[in-house]
């Protein structure tokens, strides 16, 4: 039997990542711990904008780390991560104890195909870390 998914909602701002921090650190299930904390993820961050969503999906081995990253970038106007200062904005972290590497980057691009078919999807942002190419699909 393949185990569950761990799948983690929470508001997008650096209060509620320390809280998911402090729960993940002092949790008795381990698993869980170590999957959150060790294993690579795969995250998304979604906005509301008006009656549509925006998103940006990524992955990552080190999701607290790399939140972190995002909300460095929160008073730059000019980057998606100041949405995130939106009462709306949620991330999800999605972790499973068989995500590598090379798993998460395919889920990651499998949602970004599936959100860009997504109505009230309005704009899905993505950043290639290799590249440094910012591809901004927009919904009319």
């Amino acid at each position: 039997m393949v185990a569950e998914p761990i799948v983690e909602k929470i508001k997008d701002n650096i209060q509620s990542l320390n809280l998911f921090e402090n729960e993940i650190m002092k949790s008795d299930d381990e698993k869980k711990k170590d999957i959150m904390m060790n294993f690579p993820v795969v995250y998304i961050h979604n906005w509301k904008d008006n009656e549509q969503y925006e998103v940006y999906v990524g992955e990552s081995n080190n999701i607290l780390q790399r939140t972190k990253q995002h909300y460095n970038e929160i008073g730059n106007n000019n980057e998606w991560q100041h949405n995130l200062v939106n009462e709306s904005a949620s991330l999800y972290v999605i972790g499973h104890e068989h995500f590598n590497k090379s798993m998460t980057m395919d889920i990651e691009t499998k949602l970004i195909h599936y959100l860009t078919s997504v109505e009230s999807i309005k704009k899905y942002i993505m950043v290639d870390i290799i590249l440094k190419i910012i591809i901004i699909c927009g919904k009319s």
